[in-house]
């Protein structure tokens, strides 16, 4: 109300410095939840919704990982906050909100204006050895059978745009060589 921003809200601690004008701008433009006169309400509320989580990484660490912190804070109060979502997401999202299986509602933000009465904002968790457990055993919690897996997996971003590794058909050989199964989940 008094026009006043929660930089948890929209990005990392560690990024913040670097990037909040930028990503607060990209926030306020394109997902714009704070204004009067709506006739959307959300009782409580928590934004699954960061301005750089259309890949795997930031929505896993960056997102999935803050369920832990609110599921705790629903069994404090009784009261699980409903998780914004964009609309527009990847299947991929929805197969880890499935697999996390948060008691609470999940909603799927479709743009415009909404009130939020309380906004529940966890910190940004940081992805230690304890919460990607966590994370890992939740998942597998709701997981039906699962086929035997090879022990060792190397995940590639080969179809990325950015990051990929230059002599990859080099890495790749020698791994294999390792017993190494390759992966490229994009």
């Amino acid at each position: 109300s008094n026009e006043n921003i929660l930089l948890e809200a929209i990005g990392a601690p560690c990024v913040i410095p670097l990037k909040s004008k930028l990503e607060m701008k990209k926030s306020l433009q394109e997902r714009t939840l704070f204004r009067e006169n709506t006739d959307k309400v959300i009782e409580t509320g928590a934004l699954l919704i960061i301005p750089h989580g259309d890949n795997y990484y930031h929505w896993t660490v960056e997102s999935l990982m803050k369920i832990k912190m609110l599921e705790k804070y629903g069994g404090k109060t009784g009261n699980y906050p409903d998780l914004i979502v964009r609309k527009d997401r990847y299947s991929w999202m929805d197969e880890t909100l499935d697999l996390i299986d948060y008691p609470g509602e999940v909603r799927y933000w479709e743009g415009g204006v909404a009130e939020i009465e309380k906004l529940i904002v966890p910190s940004f968790p940081d992805p230690t050895v304890e919460e990607c457990r966590w994370l890992r055993k939740r998942m597998l919690e709701n997981t039906e059978e699962i086929e035997e897996t090879p022990d060792k997996i190397f995940v590639t971003r080969q179809d990325a745009e950015e990051r990929q590794i230059e002599n990859f058909q080099e890495v790749k050989e020698q791994l294999s060589k390792e017993g190494f199964k390759f992966i490229t989940p994009g």
